[in-house]
């Protein structure tokens, strides 16, 4: 019973988790990498909630969904590699060829349409063989398609997707989102390796119970499938959370292919950050996007479009270059001979409290402390 309400829980955490990500967290530039986690969490609760369904038997009183969770599955193995696609590859262009990921989906929807159609006599009558006997659901031959292709398709289709992932985790572009964008490639780095953490214990749990001891199927040994599902979720969820930074980056996160190509070729955040720090433009009266759009020579939405590409916004980009000028004259003994409210002016500042605010969100510590602390090394 502790299972099923643990487990009950995870559902509803998911679904929560999904539906914020589609509703609340709301995007700044692209959605797919977002729609695509969030996909991932709710189909991953809904096939889920089908188990506390027939086990306690309210599938009785909407025997017409039975079987609809099948193709379902299909569909969670490929929104977890677009996410890590849309992040590793920072483009929002998607081909023809991309479509062909739904494929096992639209085999098993199509397989189970007879099914789906049958008399409500039928299927209530169907569906409490199952409730009596809930290893049907695995060696049922209702559809077009042997229910066997289905059980082994459900093993190998996670299989292969968790490959693409760590593949596209080791390849060229995943090492630019790891210099560019080390919170993102870490966040995709724990997800790729808790799904694999996850199903490497399911299967083991599964090989043992069923194959290796088939007499611990209906002891406790039996839920730590359900244990182990639980605590990935709950483990996720909490990361994403825990780590407002990830739902931030994720938040603004931008695809290169948006900037204009004209754009892309002149600059590079590294390139602007670069210049405005070398011609302290962030010391200009009016340092605001406008006027450093118009130094560039590119669109205001260019300039935001290429300083979300790293950081969050404008304010936390130009706060980044003021701090980098602090640090730099606090090495320069600075504060040896002026005070801490002159260094804040000096650096763009307009009062010492947001320089104080900023200085330790970029560094950990206070001025004085980062002083005490270079001393030390």
């Amino acid at each position: 019973m502790i299972f099923d309400l643990l487990y009950f829980i995870n559902i509803i955490l998911s679904l929560l988790v999904g539906f914020y990500l589609c509703t609340k967290l709301k995007p700044k530039h692209f959605k797919l990498h977002i729609l695509s986690l969030a996909l991932y969490l709710i189909v991953n609760a809904i096939c889920f909630s089908f188990y506390l369904l027939i086990k306690y038997e309210f599938i009785l009183k909407i025997p017409y969904l039975y079987k609809t969770a099948a193709p379902l599955t299909y569909l969670i193995a490929p929104a977890a590699y677009f996410h890590v696609w849309f992040l590793v590859h920072k483009t929002s262009n998607l081909k023809w060829w991309h479509s062909l990921h739904l494929a096992p989906f639209v085999v098993f929807l199509v397989s189970y349409i007879p099914f789906y159609f049958d008399d409500i006599a039928t299927k209530t009558s169907y569906v409490k063989r199952i409730i009596e006997d809930f290893n049907l659901t695995h060696t049922d031959n209702i559809g077009l398609i042997p229910e066997a292709f289905n059980s082994l398709g459900r093993i190998l289709h996670p299989i292969f997707y968790l490959i693409l992932q760590w593949i596209l985790l080791k390849s060229k572009n995943a090492k630019l989102l790891k210099e560019k964008e080390k919170t993102l490639y870490t966040w995709a780095y724990h997800f790729v390796r808790i799904q694999t953490f996850l199903f490497a214990s399911l299967l083991a749990t599964v090989a043992t119970s069923f194959l290796i001891f088939p007499e611990l199927e209906d002891t406790i040994f039996s839920d730590i499938s359900l244990l182990l599902t639980v605590i990935f979720f709950f483990v996720l969820s909490f990361y994403l959370f825990w780590n407002q930074k990830v739902l931030q980056k994720l938040k603004y996160f931008l695809p290169q292919a948006d900037l204009s190509e004209e754009t892309k070729a002149l600059f590079s955040i590294e390139d602007i950050t670069e210049i405005a720090y070398q011609k302290k433009l962030f010391l200009v009266e009016k340092s605001n996007s406008n006027d450093i759009a118009e130094y560039f020579e590119i669109s205001k939405s260019d300039l935001s479009k290429i300083i979300n590409t790293k950081y969050a916004s404008f304010n936390a980009w130009i706060n980044q270059l003021k701090i980098d000028q602090s640090i730099a004259l606090i090495q320069k003994n600075f504060l040896t001979d002026f005070s801490v409210e002159a260094l804040a002016k000096e650096c763009g500042f307009n009062s010492r409290n947001t320089f104080y605010r900023a200085f330790k969100t970029a560094t950990g510590t206070t001025p004085k402390e980062f002083i005490a602390n270079s001393k030390k090394v």
